[in-house]
């Protein structure tokens, strides 16, 4: 029987070779996505004409107030919005309880009564003497 050797691989004509990568072609170029191309594009200084230079994002914000001091609905709402962030709101959730589980409940009620009641002593009651 032929001992293997410690990497412990059973045919080593699939073991690859040192300084050889198993990848020839190399990893794949990561895709561009939109949102990176958005704040780019954002971040990109445009010449105003008057000699003034501003982002794109900047432009973007006072187009948006000058909309939204004109009365425009979407732009009041979009600059609430994302001033400081959408306000976290809290959702109840209400489960169908089975007969099953509130039997099971039931019954594990009773044990930690039980373990509660063996293992947790009450306090004596110190008063003082005087």
């Amino acid at each position: 029987m032929d001992k293997l050797k410690s990497s412990g691989n059973p045919n080593p004509k699939n073991k690859f070779k040192k300084g050889q990568s198993g990848n020839k072609k190399g990893r794949p170029p990561k895709g561009t996505s939109f949102a990176e191309i958005t704040k780019e594009y954002m971040e990109e200084i445009v010449d105003m004409g008057d000699g003034t230079k501003k982002r794109r994002k900047e432009l973007l914000v006072a187009q948006t107030f000058k909309l939204m001091l004109q009365g425009n609905p979407a732009a009041l709402n979009m600059m609430w919005n994302r001033h400081d962030g959408l306000q976290k709101q809290a959702i109840e959730l209400e489960t169908p309880v089975s007969k099953e589980s509130k039997a099971l409940n039931k019954n594990l009620e009773k044990l930690l009564n039980k373990t509660r009641k063996k293992y947790v002593k009450a306090p004596k009651n110190k008063t003082k003497k005087g």
